[in-house]
């Protein structure tokens, strides 16, 4: 049995509410149709695009070799998928997955294509965090017990590992998702040169950031840590936007340092030397 047409005002209806941009365009790709959400994704009106060539009058960029795989399956007139970055009309760029697909009338002649375009910019830049902050983290010998971290320096977003809350005593899901959860944390005494630590390294005046400062645990305890980070990502002008790094507890270290400092203080450094070789001097 035959299914009946759905009616063109459904149709319609449906593909304004669509998440993804649609375009339909000719044969040599003028736009004739901007549907779904388009105008959101590229920020541009329908009477500013219908008519314009999708290939000459819009920024594009593909990865290395999609594009001639992309163009090479468009002029096979068959169905082709790829990732690119497209330029929005205030000069940003977006990542698309788009579907290219041609159209043809009962003649079987081309007519034209749609294309469905998904905004998958946010997925993009989360992996871009994830492969930089891995190779930050890799570069410094990062081990299994220290705690991770990512700042956005913009808008003071930070994001924590679990085992980062564990040191302090928290619970990951406790801890609001901002810097300020670090710096309430800091001893206050310790706080000028952590941040003239991240400064200089951020200014670029450092090539990377490490600072041993205290952080309290949450049953009142002060503890040593080693924390070290580096710049993973800029804006195009330079400024940096997100730093990574890594939190190391070095307290049983610094509590080895204060009582080798205390015992060898208590002793003439002659008899230290006379009557205890193997400490260190």
């Amino acid at each position: 049995m035959r299914m009946p047409l759905v009616p063109a005002s459904v149709l319609a209806s449906l593909v304004e509410h669509l998440s993804e941009a649609i375009l339909i365009t000719d044969p040599e790709m003028r736009i004739t149709h901007y549907l779904g959400d388009s105008a959101r994704i590229y920020g541009w009106e329908a009477e500013e695009v219908l008519g314009r060539s999708l290939r000459a009058d819009f920024p594009l960029a593909f990865p290395d070799g999609d594009g001639e795989d992309f163009a090479a399956s468009l002029e096979r007139l068959e169905q082709a998928r790829v990732v690119m970055r497209c330029q929005r009309k205030d000069g940003a760029w977006l990542d698309l997955d788009v579907v290219a697909t041609p159209l043809r009338d009962d003649a079987g002649r081309h007519t034209g294509w749609i294309s469905v375009g998904r905004d998958v910019t946010g997925q993009f830049r989360a992996l871009t965090e994830l492969r930089a902050s891995h190779d930050v983290l890799t570069d410094m010998v990062v081990g299994v017990d220290d705690g991770f971290w990512l700042w956005h320096i913009p808008s003071g977003a930070a994001r924590f590992s679990q085992r980062w809350a564990a040191m302090l005593g928290h619970d990951l899901a406790s801890l609001t998702p901002h810097v300020d959860t670090w710096t309430r944390h800091v001893h206050p005494d310790d706080l000028p040169q952590a941040f003239k630590a991240l400064d200089d390294h951020t200014q670029g005046r450092a090539s990377s950031y490490q600072c041993e400062y205290r952080v309290q645990h949450t049953s009142g305890a002060w503890l040593w840590v080693l924390d070290r980070g580096r710049v993973v990502e800029r804006d195009a002008t330079g400024p940096p936007v997100r730093v990574a790094g890594a939190l190391t507890d070095i307290t049983a270290r610094k509590e080895m340092e204060h009582t080798h400092t205390s015992f060898s203080h208590g002793i003439c450094p002659e008899c230290l030397r006379t009557h205890y070789p193997e400490y260190p001097q």
